[in-house]
């Protein structure tokens, strides 16, 4: 398994509430749509095992995969406007 960095372990307590609340969401949309983690995980293109870390908030876990997840339950849009330019 490979070393945690240090950012990993200090992760604010905001940021890690927030990993989670996503992981449990797409969990749930995971069960709304009556899919098993095995073939969720082979639609993204990811093992179990990665699945099941996202679905737990999971901060080691590539943004790309969050990513795909929400494009895969039609949410993709939300993550696009973060990533917009804001003016100041």
């Amino acid at each position: 398994m490979p070393k945690k960095t240090q950012a990993l372990l200090t992760l604010p307590p905001q940021v890690q509430a927030t990993l989670g609340h996503l992981g449990e969401h797409l969990s749930i949309a995971r069960k709304r749509r009556g899919e098993s983690r095995c073939v969720w995980a082979a639609r993204i293109e990811i093992s179990e095992p990665t699945a099941d870390r996202m679905e737990k908030g999971g901060p080691a876990v590539s943004i790309g995969i969050y990513e795909t997840a929400l494009w895969i339950v039609g949410r993709a849009s939300e993550f696009e406007a973060l990533a917009e330019a804001h003016r100041p």
